[in-house]
């Protein structure tokens, strides 16, 4: 009950951005268990265009609003869907980005993958550690 009114309390434009964000992450996670990775990738382009203006702020609202909503999906959202998905919403508004998928050795020689995105020096979808960029699009 208290998130539905901490929702109803959010200005209307966190309100639109935050159910793009669900809607998003549920599209992301589907294409991303139906299709090829180069084929998403197609779908996903980053528009050429500009990173956006600092002062804008609305980079920084998708990165909110995409935290959020991973918060509030009943399955576990990866860091490749929430990138796509924060990918697709910048996108939309005309916002470039950077999607980059690295990997890192642990101690136990154990290799793990992470994907990330930026746009301009803002990571939406933070790197979160010393990542090896292995390609990024």
């Amino acid at each position: 009950m208290r998130r539905i009114r901490k929702f109803l309390s959010l200005p209307i434009r966190q309100k639109w951005l935050f159910l793009e964000a669900l809607v998003e992450l549920l599209r992301s996670s589907v294409l991303l268990n139906i299709l090829s990775f180069k084929r998403i990738m197609q779908l996903y382009p980053p528009p050429v265009v500009p990173a956006y203006s600092e002062a804008s702020g609305l980079p920084e609202e998708i990165k909110t609003a995409i935290r959020t909503a991973c918060h509030m999906i009943p399955w576990k959202s990866r860091c490749l869907v929430r990138a796509l998905a924060a990918r697709a919403m910048l996108s939309r508004r005309g916002i470039s980005s950077k999607l980059s998928l690295g990997v890192l050795l642990d101690d136990r020689k154990k290799i793990s993958a992470h994907a990330w995105l930026t746009t301009g020096n803002l990571e939406v979808v933070d790197k979160n550690g010393t990542w090896k960029e292995l390609s990024s699009f």
